[in-house]
């Protein structure tokens, strides 16, 4: 491998790309102390992954990035790139480093990674800790290494590391190995206590599955049983259920028509609901979408408002570039006149200063035939008066540069008046805006404040009409639930609903005579009702007939329809006398009162109650009822308020007790009927409070919304206010900018002046010194010929002439160079401005459109909103029509269902006679279902089931118990355990056959980390012996008659023991390294790595300054080692000396120009080639 190339580009000083062709040979790189030589090995060392910044010379990662100069700016990245020829074929790698810490690595110009860099130099010698890189002072630092750093050389020289790998490699695998078969040992335990454990649980369930077929088995014939018998039962009550049900079918479709007719005026009457609900919630969709058209529109609005403050902006800063622009293009133009005029001015002092050379120059040779004598004193003149022009034309360059920057110095005072002026204008300006500005804030804040206290009205409004909502329909459905609990009720009074169907028959019959159930006739305390119905009790549906002859009447209709018994009470054959009491009993404790004076009963049948209650008497609680009892020995029934009762014979009934409303039905109803004028009073209010909350909501959204158009118009121009105050605040700070600069290029000519003024001075007075010592030798040159003196003269002339077109010229070239500079950065200048303004005029286009948009949205939001708030108003009047309709609606389908529900009672008795047979067919369903469920958890077929005499099926039974008391003895089985036990026997044989090929891995890797280590001693072995008698040689060839060894630390394997130098200079005894000299360590390090070398050479070697320390004997030596193995190798050499120069066979000077290290080739061959036909 052979390396050809070296390319560096911003990395350290080479700010320029340099490139660097490697000959094979010697290639050596020269140049002064600074000039970046040694960045050259740095370069090299991080290509190759150097990451130590003290070997690179760094303080920080990012010092890599060339830093700028005055001419070059700072680098955004580095870059070095090698180029190696092996075996014919290239092979490029290069390091890119960037501004933001990001490091790639290219191998033949694809991304790769450092370990394939190293991967293709392994074993070559080649890299960053290797022995091809000697940095400056490192040759004696690689003899002072730790004898592990000398044996990792030795290592790399023999290509151990890939053995190395391979037994870290195998060691890895080998402990993976050892860690799994740990692991597959603890597991093996565990699966074999698994084992014992499922083995016993396995047996147990094989057991419970012989138990459960048993059991199946005659389960089968005990559930067919079962089955067989219950069908036929459930058979014949089926057909009893079907006989009842067609008669109450019958029965109903007499009320078809009726239901069809209520059907279809509820169905109206839900449509009519539902088109109530759906204009409500069409309402709030529109309202909903009222409030997110007002917010869009207040968004678009906004939007707007940015997009033209951004246009105004925008404008402002392009007029501004614009300006700027037309200055520079004037001013440039300007230059090219001026820079024109120079050249040709240039041009004209040129030829005549050359003509006046060549005339000076056949002078002087006309001259040089004078005297000796003359000669010496004419060369002393003709030296002082270089000197003096010299003087002359730096002093003239100094005059002409005070004079050009006194002139620029007026340019420039007169600019910063100019700005300074036009800075004031804009300060005047600005004080205006920002007063306009000030008064708009205040008034925008009143209006934001007063839009906040509106928006507060607004949701405490919105609060307040949602509870009034929530109120009024929590009323209204508390309302409507009143009145359908007062139909209820009114139904069930007028079709007598509770009482008996025999009640109801003589009732609905209307036969003269009959007055009405006592339920009916009697007006109860709501205090007593309890204690009234218990002493009642099914009196109360006693029907009072005026005498015997009309109850003998209802006792035969009953008779003929078959609709029961019932209780009659004729008035004429009843004692309706007042009881006599005693009136001690009233005052007694707890005594409530006499029943027949607590209970009032209707006009004209007064003495009613007396035959119901008799002497019965009301108290307070038992207690006062027992001791009562007890203490006046009464043969009255007495009752408690809560219900509990004491016969007159001393029996006491109590307990809780279901309270009949039969007799209280009449007063909840007048309560109902009082109750559902207050709610719908209530409701009433609520909507008018309703109605003037959302009129005083319509008043401040009004308010608002003109509130709101007062804001976008203050907006707008706020906006529009606040871009002129940016433009011109932007404008005030350009130029203040530009009067900075200004002030600071002032200064700067200031102290170039100053510079200049101080080297006339020194000019003047270096020139009168000349002038004096030129006095003295013309004075001693007057005997001089009138020919030598007319001559002189004409020379001196011609010198003065040339010194001033010298000085012109000069003055010329360096206006020139200041003209282009500036007009250079003008012209920059110029491109800068016209992208931005390009750019200007893209976003303002742009910005146009985005305006035109914005108004087209903000329109069609706007007649979005208006179009719903008409829609709005529409609603409202179609919802108040619809709710007219639905009120007449509902007043019919009263009328239908009361007629419904008088013929319904005649279906009652037929539903409670089938109601019983449903719950015997229940019954024997269940028994069916259940014998159905059992055979088909055991696999039995209902098809095939038989009826069982008593005995067998008494058999069975006892069988079954018995099997099921065997499997409750088992205790709690796991039936997956089977299942279970298998999988984990074929799991323990698997991690067993496991475990076997771990086994044999373990000893085949053993063996080859074995076998790996030996091949390594071999090579080692091999490797120190070849280095070891090259260290001699070189030894013996550098210190004539010296010696030197390698050896391995004795006592220790020599894979792991390290490698000691040891040298014995001529004439002196064996000595450590560290006691040598500076030149003696050089040699040594020379002589190591030549050694190395010899047995593996790299495709290169680098070495800094390797000789700095070496005589000459010791060079020459030096030299002869890089003329014999640069035939191997190619040998980078930086040096200061010139015999190593000299012996190169291609030669690079390295200088630092601006900052910047450059690289100058000069091919040695051709050097000496020339230099010989010179």
């Amino acid at each position: 491998m052979k390396f050809s190339k070296l390319e560096i580009n911003g990395f350290k000083s080479f700010g320029a790309p340099v490139s660097i062709d490697i000959k094979e040979g010697i290639v050596s790189i020269v140049g002064p102390n600074g000039s970046g030589k040694s960045n050259i090995v740095d370069a090299v060392r991080w290509l190759f992954g150097e990451k130590a910044n003290s070997k690179l010379r760094m303080s920080e990662t990012s010092d890599v990035l060339y830093m700028g100069s005055t001419f070059i700016k700072k680098a955004e990245r580095a870059t070095v790139k090698a180029t190696f020829l092996n075996d014919g074929k290239e092979i490029k790698i290069e390091k890119i480093y960037s501004a933001d810490g990001k490091n790639l690595y290219l191998l033949n110009g694809s991304a790769a990674r450092l370990k394939d860099i190293e991967e293709i130099f392994s074993g070559s010698g080649t890299g960053k800790d290797f022995y091809s890189i000697v940095g400056q002072g490192e040759i004696s630092n690689l003899v002072n290494s730790s004898p592990a750093q000398i044996k990792a050389l030795i290592e790399e020289a023999a290509g151990v590391s890939i053995y190395k790998e391979r037994k870290n490699e195998a060691r890895s695998k080998l402990e993976d190995v050892i860690e799994n078969l740990d692991k597959i040992k603890t597991v093996m335990d565990e699966i074999e206590h698994t084992m014992r454990s499922l083995n016993l649980k396995s047996k147990r369930a094989q057991k419970y599955k012989e138990y459960e077929q048993e059991i199946g088995t005659r389960k089968i014939k005990y559930f067919g049983h079962i089955y067989s018998v219950n069908s036929e039962k459930l058979e014949k009550v089926n057909k009893d259920v079907e006989e009842k049900g067609s008669k109450i079918a019958d029965l109903q479709k007499a009320l078809m028509n009726l239901e069809i007719e209520s059907s279809q005026l509820k169905e109206s009457s839900e449509n009519a609901e539902e088109e109530i609900k759906k204009f409500e919630e069409e309402m709030n969709s529109y309202r909903q979408r009222e409030r997110t058209l007002s917010d869009l529109k207040d968004a678009q609005s906004s939007t707007l408002s940015k997009m033209r403050s951004t246009y105004v902006e925008l404008g402002t800063k392009k007029d501004g570039i614009k300006a700027e622009l037309e200055r520079h293009k004037v001013r440039s133009e300007e230059l090219k006149r001026l820079m024109e005029s120079l050249r040709e001015e240039d041009e004209k002092l040129s030829n005549e200063l050359k003509n006046f050379s060549t005339l000076y120059d056949q002078m002087t040779e006309a001259a040089g035939k004078e005297q000796k004598k003359r000669a010496q004193s004419e060369s002393r003149i003709s030296q002082l008066t270089k000197e003096r022009n010299a003087r002359e034309v730096e002093r003239a360059k100094a005059f002409e540069n005070v004079k050009d920057l006194n002139q620029r110095l007026s340019f420039i005072e007169a600019q910063i008046e100019e700005k300074k002026g036009a800075a004031q204008k804009i300060q005047v300006d600005l004080e205006k805006l920002e007063l306009e500005e000030s008064k708009s804030l205040d008034a925008l804040e009143n209006k934001n404040k007063r839009l906040n206290d509106i928006e507060e009205e607004r949701k405490s409004i919105d609060e307040e009409i949602t509870n009034l909502k929530k109120s009024r329909d929590s009323t209204s459905n508390k309302l409507m639930e009143i009145k359908s609990r007062y139909e209820i009720l009114s139904r069930n009074l007028d079709n007598y609903s509770g009482y008996s169907g025999a009640v109801r028959k003589i009732i609905t019959s209307q036969i003269t005579g009959v007055i009405d159930v006592v339920a009916n006739l009697l007006d109860v305390p709501r205090d007593i009702e309890m204690a009234v119905s218990v002493l009642l009790g099914g009196r109360m549906q006693n029907i009072a007939v005026k005498n015997s002859d009309v109850a003998k009447t209802c006792v035969e209709l009953l008779k003929k329809s078959g609709e029961g018994r019932a209780t009659f009470i004729p008035l004429d054959m009843v004692d309706l006398r007042e009881p006599s009491v005693q009136s001690s009993i009233i005052s007694a404790r707890g005594v409530v009162g006499y029943a027949f004076k607590l209970v009032r009963s209707a006009k004209g049948y007064e003495g009613l109650v007396n035959f119901l209650f008799g002497t019965d008497l009301i108290v307070e609680s038992l207690d006062d009822a027992i001791v009562l009892k007890k203490s006046k020995d009464l043969r009255s029934r007495i009752v408690s308020l809560d219900g509990q009762l004491i016969s007159t014979i001393g029996t006491i009934t109590g307990g809780s007790a279901e309270r009949t409303d039969l007799i209280s039905q009449r007063r909840i109803l007048k309560d109902l009927s009082s109750e559902i004028l207050s709610t719908s009073q209530k409701v009433k209010e609520i909507d008018e409070q309703i109605t003037l909350i959302e009129n005083r909501r319509i008043d401040i959204l009004r308010e608002r919304n003109e509130i709101e158009k007062g804001l976008l118009k203050e907006n707008i121009a706020l906006n529009n206010s606040r871009g002129s105050k940016n433009s011109i605040l932007s404008s005030l700070a350009s130029l203040q900018k530009e009067v900075n600069e200004i002030e600071k290029m002032k200064n700067e000519y200031l102290s170039r002046i100053q510079k200049d003024e101080k080297t006339i001075g020194q000019s003047e007075e270096y020139i009168r010194k000349i002038d004096s010592e030129l006095s003295d030798l013309e004075f001693s040159m007057k005997s001089d010929s009138t020919e030598d003196i007319k001559r002189r003269q004409e020379m001196e002339k011609l010198q003065e002439e040339m010194i001033d077109l010298k000085m012109k010229l000069n003055s010329v070239k360096e206006r020139f160079s200041g003209y282009s500079n500036e007009n250079s950065r003008i012209s920059k200048r110029i491109e800068e401005l016209s992208s931005e303004s390009s750019s200007i005029d893209a976003n303002l286009n742009i910005l146009i459109s985005d305006i035109n948009q914005s108004e087209e949205r903000l329109k069609t939001v706007e007649k979005d909103l208006q179009s719903v708030r008409t829609d709005v108003e529409m609603l409202f009047e179609r919802s108040k029509v619809t709710k007219g309709g639905r009120d007449e609606v509902l007043g019919k389908i009263e009328e239908i269902e009361r007629s419904y529900k008088e013929n319904k009672d005649q279906i009652d008795s037929l539903r409670e006679e089938t109601h019983a047979l449903e719950i015997e067919k229940i019954s024997y369903e269940s028994s069916v279902l259940t014998a159905i469920e059992e055979l088909n958890k055991v696999g039995g077929n209902k098809e095939e089931s038989t009826k069982l005499d008593a005995q067998t099926f008494e058999t069975l039974s006892s069988e079954i118990e018995e099997y099921e008391r065997k499997m409750k003895f088992l205790g709690p089985v796991d039936l997956s355990a089977i299942d279970e036990y298998a999988e984990t026997e074929k799991r323990f044989k698997e991690i067993d056959e496991q475990k076997k090929d771990l086994e044999n891995s373990y000893r085949s890797l053993s063996d080859f980390i074995k076998r790996t280590d030996d091949e390594a001693r071999i090579r080692l072995t091999q490797t120190m012996e070849s280095v070891n008698g090259n260290f001699e040689k070189m030894i013996s060839v550098l210190f004539s008659e010296g010696s030197g060894s390698l050896s391995f630390t004795e006592g220790m394997d020599i894979l792991d023991a390290p490698v000691e130098i040891n040298v014995k200079l001529p004439g002196k005894k064996l000595q450590k390294l560290y006691m040598m000299s500076g030149g003696e360590k050089s040699i040594v390090g020379i002589a190591f790595i030549f050694s190395l070398l010899m047995i593996n050479p790299s495709a290169f070697y680098i070495l800094d300054e390797a000789d700095a320390a070496l005589d000459e004997f010791s060079t020459q030596r030096f030299i002869n080692l890089l003329e014999e193995y640069s035939k191997r190798s190619t040998f980078i050499v930086m040096t200061h000396n010139k015999m190593v120069m000299e012996k190169a066979d291609m030669l690079y000077g390295i200088t630092m120009i601006d900052g910047v290290s450059t690289v100058i080739p000069v091919e040695m061959s051709e050097f000496s080639e020339s230099k010989m036909e010179g």
